[in-house]
């Protein structure tokens, strides 16, 4: 992937994470950004070479989201304008385009004005109307462009750029306006038709619009369409044609004054037309344009009748028979070539052809059909044809009394043997478009489909192979056979007549073909009148009767006489009487027959005659062989293979005992080598004819073939007897007679006429083929080679498969070698073909070469091997693009990859070699230090054979163990020839890699890389001086490498350097790392650290005297380094140096560290930085020094991070001085925060914990809980203003899922709560329970409350709120229970239930005091511990009835005495004595107010379904319960208590036999009807839950009433009282869902 594809990846992801709230997702660093910016203002659009459009719309996502218009004008814009001026014909307005298609924003007018002018430059204005398009689209409404146009090229620019412009009333409105003046003086054909396109929108525009046209503008257009310039005349003609053909209405008053403004032009163009239609100069057009508009858009006005009567009338349309109209003059619509003018032809034809149909169905002189048969058929455009179909099909949807008229026209009259297939197709698409299925009788249908059968059968119309009659009858929707039964009479007649007209109209032959369908389609009816008109038409006596002289006449072809008595030519007499007169004229016969003998009737006769050789008879067998001899007159093709069959059997009869059959062998031999015209071939023939008799001497005449010099072209005879002979020498196991033969074959190409040798290669292209995937190499080259010949001398369009089968051999999974020969074929095709074919096919070779498939990556790699050696000189501009994959594939997994590659470049370096070091060896150098093996080692391997071949040195040089001393001589020459060939510095970088490649990892690559520095170097020593400057640069960037690998190499060599350098180029080593270590590549610095370790390591104490100072001074410097790569690497070397160098290394390095650490500034975290690195190596050592320095009094703020930091990398020596530390730090953490005693500092103490709190890290969190319950242990200070943020963030850390976060979060809440007042508290309850009910979820529990006495920090707070607090105290403190009642455990929020529910009891017994919301929300928080925790709150059950009790009879509030009577119903849960409670709730309901006693009645209905949960109430009970409900309905209540009664009988209804008497009293039909009946009936019905009720479990289907019920449903559902048929109502709907599961509901709904 290059760069453009990574930047515009990585710009991608970060756009398509906008959906993403955080700010730094949605946009991209400024620093990136302009990394982008310049990527592609460099890359892309100053490119010097043509840019893929892959990566030109590689950042339009980019480009859209984030180049602003800033951007544009200060960094896009001027390399745009740049890039116009240097590099115009790589179409950077292509790539301007595609950057302001993604641009986002609208352009200001400076800028459009910018782009516009450059891209009118004349080198990018084929590019400019696209661009321009563009541009138009980014809020530019119009803009001038001044100056003087070029030229014609410049003009059409800009004429096509106002083409581009959509038409607007202003714009319009200009353009007719003006563009009439600019078109009478254009001279340039191209920019005319474009102004006439651009005329013809705007003006129908403004007709459409209804906008009136300008009259200087009309009077324009009229004048110049009678202009005397054709150009301009045809121009204008065309312009109002085009506009009023278009326009939607032509009743408008713009149309109407535009056509008054025109008509006497129209008038004055039919009339040049009509009087001299052949010679009119604008030719036809005009009157065509004229006569469509007269009868369209004129008439359809219904104002001009008489102008349209004068210029429409019949005479035009027809003309005379003498002079025929202009409109359907063959003459002149023949010669017609332009799309315009065969348009308007077709519409005046078509309106001609309604005009005239009463003339058309009485005359068919008239020839209006011949015109559409014309354009559908013979124009050369496709879509005249298209129209032209379409308009047909629409005239004979409106006039099908029209069509056999024009069928009739279609008839072909041309001769023909073999029709044109689109020809063919043109008129079977003219046939079926007369198909009708639309509002003809049946009737005239059938007689249409007769009269076509013949027609649709013409050779003309439809091949033999299409059925083109039955697909008409099939359009048409008429069944074929039905037709022929019905219409047989007239079908026979029409075939009949038919095959009487002059055969040369092929009437004849589609009669034939008509009788055939018919008797298909319908052989009952077809067949016996076929048989009955046969026998009509034949008489046997006649046919006897006839002689052989009137035989003669009818074999005698056409235009010749039988006896030409006339001819003065003589022939040559041959034998006029007697037995050789006979013999003559037989073989004369015999001749003509075999010349004219097909290859099979050749098979038919041959065997007979091989046979007559076995006769017995010699008279048998020498006839056979006569004819055999015979057969040398055949047909070439039939001759070549008749030959390897007859030859072979003649010359074995040459040795027959009787003299006759040998003479008549010899003879026939002879004969076949008389028909042979070529010379050289003549001389050949005995040779050929052995080789065709003797399989074995094949090869010795392929080789006589090849010897011969041919100055004749070889003719057909002779390639008929050569060919056999080539066939054999191809399918021959040698491999010499495969390549001879193949060599011939290529050869025969420039020696034969191609109409000869084209007929062979369906035999001769296999067999080469064959020969191409052959195992011997030198067999696949020879036939690679003829291949290649073949297709360059014939064309490849007689090898229309070659180039795509190669590429599929390529690509298959066959062996290897089928692959070889598959590349080596194809380039030498590819090479006849010529490099343009090559360019095509280039991109898919290379990236096939990379292909996901292993034998694919072969192939084609292979391809790239033979390529270049074919095309030779002419592939060196290719060279670039396959050095990439040729050293991918050196790196590839598979072997025959690996080697395919190898070999290719090999080839680059044996037929490129100087080429090869400005293209290959960088990529090679590169390779030399790849992270994979096989890369270095193939890279190592062709760096050598590349440099062998340069330099003239040899490679032999064998690997010794000790280096031998070449002469002086021989040193300077190997030396000079390499640094005259790569350069100094090219020449040193080359040996610096080959000298590290000595130490690689891998074996190969070392063997390599020494036997090649062997051959190359010859005094190793005097060499690593010359090239040691780069060798330790080289070695500098390996050991900042990482990979493994070549860290490892380089330490290998850095050992081996030191090990056998002396004192002198060990300094100049130090000296080189010393300039390196202030590189400004981090790189460079890392590495130079890195390999001090080695070289100290390497080194003796002796060998580092009086270089220690330099490197102790390289090590502190680097330890101080801004990166912290490079520090790191430092350490290591500071780690090595303390090992080698003791005491030394640290007294000269840690006190320059610690006294930088002091400084204020960036210097003290680079120390700080320095000292880590140090110590996470060297801790045992450093740390001793570090901590007194570091935890001394006062502790400042730099010290106790620079601790905090150096602690994380102190390992084991911490833990010697770890309680020290410790209380080092808490002891300084005390003092600061007890040292905080003003409000500014409470504040920004405040925020910075609040903000910890607020942290996503958990240790965040942790440490500020932590610190802030030091603060409340410590400080005296006044923090009361941030109490209430500290409740909530620490109460919503309570619901954090991590257990050290939470706990640290309650322990530091039980802290804060201790360090309020108690007075203070109850200020607190309102934000406790706000931040309680935002913790925890449904099923939930919140882990903070769950611990431990994790509610005890709470208590306090709502205690306080619910005694000592306000009203909205009280309240929130209630709430505040029931809420951590339902997030907490039932364990954990055991131990204080009693604190909870003893304080609430206690205030609802106070209730008559406070108001509805404390009430409300003690008996909500009250019913939460009865539903969660019932258990615990047993004690208080009858503090808590008579306290639900006396709520139900509050007088204050319907909502307080609904909530106490469903917490008495939760309450009964839990309680099995319920009656008392039944009692005293009867006895309240009996003796309140209608209000209250709703409530007492709602709450019993709840207790009493809560009681079934324990067996449901007593007797006396219910019967108290249901005298109730009795009294109930006996009165008139309101809605409430008729709700809660409903209830009551809802939950009474587990028992149905006590209920019975109330419902049969008012529950049933014939009862009277209340609302109370049809509430109780909904309640009855209505499911507890959303469970399904099945029928059966109500209490009327348990009484049996369901029924009856249903249909006193029925009744109140109609009743006029809404409290009564409301409920009701809906209580049918669950009837009617019941119906469907219950016989007994049936057929009441």
């Amino acid at each position: 992937m290059d760069s453009r594809a990574i930047i515009s990846t990585s710009a991608q992801v970060v756009i398509d994470m906008t959906c993403y709230t955080g700010e730094s997702l949605t946009q991209i660093p400024s620093a990136i950004k302009n990394g982008i910016l310049d990527l592609y203002t460099t890359c892309v659009v100053m490119s010097k070479n043509p840019v893929p459009s892959h990566s030109s719309s590689a950042l339009h996502d980019f480009i859209g989201t984030c180049v602003t218009s800033n951007d544009l004008t200060a960094t896009v814009l001027p390399a745009m304008e740049k890039a116009l001026l240097r590099s115009p014909e790589y179409s950077q307005v292509v790539l301007i385009a595609d950057f302001l298609l993604a641009y986002s924003h609208n352009l200001d007018s400076v800028t459009f004005k910018k782009l516009l002018t450059a891209s009118l430059n004349s080198a990018v204005r084929t590019n400019a109307t696209g661009l321009f398009k563009i541009l138009i689209s980014k809020g530019i409404d119009f803009i001038s462009v001044d100056g003087k146009t070029t030229g014609p090229e410049h003009r059409l620019t800009l004429y096509a750029m106002l083409a581009t412009m959509p038409p607007s009333a202003e714009v319009s409105a200009t353009v007719v306006q003006n563009v009439p003046q600019l078109l009478v003086k254009e001279t340039n054909d191209a920019a005319i038709g474009v102004l006439v396109s651009i005329m013809a929108v705007h003006l129908t525009f403004i007709l459409k619009a209804n906008m009136e046209v300008p009259t200087d503008a009309t009077a324009v257009i009229a004048k110049e369409m009678t202009n005397t310039k054709p150009v301009v005349r045809r121009a204008f003609v065309s312009i109002a044609g085009s506009a009023l053909w278009n326009v939607d209405r032509v009743d408008t008053d713009a149309v109407l004054a535009f056509l008054t403004g025109i008509i006497s032009a129209l008038e004055t163009n039919l009339k040049v037309v009509t009087a001299h239609p052949l010679t009119a100069a604008v030719g036809p057009l005009e009157g065509y344009v004229a006569l469509a508009l007269f009868m369209g858009p004129l008439t359809n006005t219904g104002k001009f009748g008489d102008v349209i009567t004068r210029n429409a009338s019949i005479e035009v349309l027809t003309g005379t028979q003498a002079k025929p109209s202009f409109v359907i003059s063959d003459k002149i619509y023949q010669k017609l070539t332009d799309v315009e003018d065969e348009l308007w032809l077709l519409r005046a034809a078509n309106l001609s052809l309604f005009r005239l149909k009463n003339e058309l169905l009485k005359s068919e002189q008239l020839q209006l059909g011949s015109v559409f048969v014309h354009l559908s058929i013979h124009s050369q455009s496709s879509e005249v044809r298209r129209v032209a179909i379409q308009t047909i099909e629409a005239a004979v949807q409106s006039l099908p009394q029209l069509k056999s008229a024009v069928v009739k026209n279609a008839s072909v009259t041309e001769e023909t043997e073999q029709p044109a297939p689109d020809n063919q197709r043109r008129c079977a698409a003219l046939i079926l478009c007369c198909g009708n299925k639309g509002e003809a009788g049946a009737g005239e249908r059938d007689d249409q489909l007769v009269d076509l059968i013949v027609l649709a059968h013409h050779s003309a119309v439809c091949p033999p192979s299409r059925m083109l009659w039955i697909e008409l009858c099939q359009k048409t929707g008429v069944d074929p056979h039905n037709l022929i039964s019905r219409r047989v009479d007239q079908a026979m007649s029409s075939i009949l007549t038919a095959s009487t007209i002059d055969s040369k109209f092929g009437f004849a032959d589609a009669s034939y073909r008509a009788i055939s369908t018919s008797a298909f389609v319908c052989p009952q009816n077809v067949l016996p009148k076929i048989m009955e008109q046969l026998r009509a038409d034949i008489d046997p006596s006649k046919i006897n009767a006839l002689s052989e002289a009137e035989f003669g006449i009818w074999e005698t072809p056409e235009g010749m006489t039988c006896v030409d008595v006339l001819s003065s030519q003589k022939g040559e007499e041959g034998p006029k009487k007697g037995k050789d007169a006979d013999i003559a004229r037989w073989e004369a016969e015999l001749r003509k027959s075999l010349a004219n003998k097909t290859g099979y009737g050749v098979k038919l006769i041959l065997p007979s005659l091989l046979s007559g050789l076995d006769e017995k008879q010699w008279r048998s067998k020498k006839g056979s062989i006569e004819l055999m001899g015979m057969m040398a007159y055949c047909s070439p093709r039939q001759l070549s293979l008749s030959l390897p069959i007859v030859i072979p059997r003649l010359t074995g009869v040459l040795t027959d005992t009787h003299a006759q059959v040998k003479t008549a062998a010899n003879k026939s031999l002879k004969q076949f080598g008389e028909v042979i015209n070529n010379p050289e071939i003549q001389a050949l023939v005995p040779t050929l004819l052995k080789a065709l008799v003797d399989p074995a001497k094949t090869t010795n005449a392929l080789s006589a073939l090849l010897k011969t010099s041919f100055m004749h072209y070889i003719d057909h005879s002779s390639l008929a007897l050569v060919i056999p002979i080539i066939e054999r020498g191809l399918r021959e196991r040698g491999t010499e007679g495969k390549k001879r033969a193949a060599q011939i074959v290529g050869n025969l190409a420039s020696l034969t006429d191609s109409k000869d040798f084209v007929p062979y290669l369906s035999s001769l292209l296999p067999l080469v083929h064959v020969v191409l995937v052959d195992p011997v190499p030198e067999a696949r080259a020879t036939a690679a080679k003829a291949l290649g010949t073949l297709v360059e001398r014939l064309g490849e369009a007689h090898f229309p498969d070659v180039v795509p089968g190669l590429l599929r051999t390529l690509k298959t999974d066959t062996s290897g070698v089928d692959r070889q020969g598959a590349a080596q074929g194809l380039s030498e095709v590819l090479s006849g073909l010529g490099m343009e074919r090559l360019e095509g096919l280039l991109p898919d070779i290379i990236a096939n070469a990379q292909s996901p498939r292993s034998t694919v990556r072969e192939g084609f790699m292979s391809l790239l091997v033979y390529l270049p050696a074919t095309f030779g000189a002419r592939f060196q501009p290719h060279l670039p693009k396959i050095i990439s994959p040729i050293l991918s594939g050196l790196s590839d997994t598979e072997e025959y990859v690996r080697e395919a590659a190898m070999r290719a470049g090999r080839m680059i370096v044996t037929d490129y070699s100087t080429k090869a070091i400005d293209l290959l060896l960088p990529e090679l150098e590169q390779g030399m230090f790849d992270a994979g093996w096989r890369i270095r080692q193939s890279s190592i391997t062709l760096v050598g054979e590349l440099l062998f071949k340069v330099s003239g040195i040899s490679g032999k040089a064998e690997v010794e163990d000790e280096e031998e001393v070449a002469e002086v001589a021989v040193v300077e020459s190997s030396r000079r020839a390499l640094t005259d060939v790569l350069g100094e510095e090219r020449r040193n970088r080359i040996l610096s890699a080959l000298y590290l490649a000595r130490q690689d990892a891998v074996n190969v690559v070392r063997q390599s890389s020494v036997h090649i520095w062997k051959a190359l170097v010859h005094n190793t020593p005097r060499t690593v001086r010359e090239i040691l400057p780069e060798l330790v640069g080289q070695l500098v960037k390996l050991y900042s490498s990482e990979e493994f690998e070549q860290q490892e190499t380089a330490s290998r060599t850095t050992a081996e350097l030191s090990h056998k350098s002396g004192e002198k180029v060990l300094g100049e080593i130090f000296s080189i790392l010393h300039t390196k270590s202030h590189s400004p590549d981090i790189c460079t610095r890392e590495g130079v650290c890195l390999m001090l370790c080695d070289v100290i390591e390497s080194t003796s104490d002796a060998q580092r005297d009086g270089h220690e100072n330099e490197i102790i001074n390289m090590v502190r410097a680097s330890l101080v380094d801004d990166d912290a790569s490079v520090r790191s690497a430092a350490a290591k070397a500071f780690h090595v140096l303390q090992e080698h160098l003791g005491v030394k290394a640290i007294d000269q390095t840690i006190p320059t560290l610690l006294e930088a650490l002091r400084q204020p500034g960036a210097s003290s975290d680079t120390a700080l930085q320095a000292l880590r690195e140090v110590l996470s190596v060297r801790a045992s050592t450093v740390f001793p020094v570090l901590i007194p320095a570091l935890i001394a009094t006062p502790m400042t703020v730099f010290n106790a991070r620079a601790l905090a930091s150096l602690v994380t990398v102190a390992g084991h020596a911490l833990s010697k001085r770890l309680i020290e530390l410790r209380d080092a730090i808490d002891e300084a953490v005390r003092a600061i925060l007890a040292s905080i005693e003003d409000p500014e500092g409470l504040n920004t103490l405040m925020l910075l914990f609040l903000g910890w709190a607020k942290s996503d890290a958990p240790k965040r969190r942790i440490s500020s809980c932590n610190l802030f319950a030091v603060f409340c242990e410590e400080s005296d200070l006044d923090s009361s203003l941030y109490r209430v943020d500290w409740v909530r963030q620490l109460v919503s850390l309570f619901d954090v899922q991590e257990v050290p976060v939470h706990t640290a979060a309650w322990q530091a809440f039980d802290v804060f709560v201790k360090s309020v007042p108690k007075d203070e508290l109850e200020s607190l309850v309102v934000p406790l329970r706000r931040t309680i009910e935002s913790t925890g979820a449904p099923g939930r529990y919140v882990p903070g409350f769950s611990l431990q006495k994790g509610v005890a920090p709470t208590v306090p707070i709502i205690i306080a709120g619910l005694t000592n607090g306000s009203n909205e105290q009280r309240e929130n403190a209630a709430y505040a229970i029931g809420d951590l009642v339902e997030r907490t455990e039932e364990s954990a929020i055991k131990p204080f239930v009693v604190s909870f529910t003893g304080p609430l009891i206690c205030v609802a017994t106070q209730a008559t005091t406070y108001p509805l919301g404390v009430k409300t929300a003690i008996l909500s928080a009250l019913a939460s511990m009865l539903e969660r925790i019932p258990g615990h709150v047993k004690p208080f059950f009858p503090q808590l009835q008579r306290t639900f009790v006396k709520a139900v009879s509050d007088t204050s509030s319907a909502v307080v005495r609904t909530r106490a009577a469903d917490a008495l119903g939760i309450l009964v849960h839990s309680q099995p004595r319920v009656d008392p409670v039944v009692t005293e709730l009867i006895a309240g309901a009996r003796s309140s107010e209608e209000e209250i006693a709703a409530s007492f009645v709602l709450a019993l209905s709840n207790v009493v379904k809560s009681s079934s949960a324990h067996g449901g109430i007593g007797d006396k009970a219910r019967e108290s319960c249901i005298e109730l409900v009795h009294d109930a309905f006996r009165e008139s209540h309101e809605d409430h208590y008729v709700q809660a009664t409903a209830a009551l009988i809802a939950s009474l209804s587990t028992n149905p036999q006590s209920l019975k008497p109330i419902v049969n009293a008012y529950l049933i039909s014939g009862t009277p009807p209340s609302a109370l009946a049809s509430h109780a009936i909904v309640a009855v019905l209505s499911p507890d839950s959303d469970d399904y009720l099945d029928p059966a479990a109500t209490l009327f289907a348990k009484l049996g009433l369901l029924r009856s019920v249903a249909l006193k449903v029925k009744e109140s559902a109609a009743n006029e009282r809404s409290t009564i048929s409301r409920p009701a109502r809906e209580a049918r709907d669950i009837l009617k869902n019941m119906a469907v599961d219950e016989e007994s509901l049936a057929g009441i709904f």
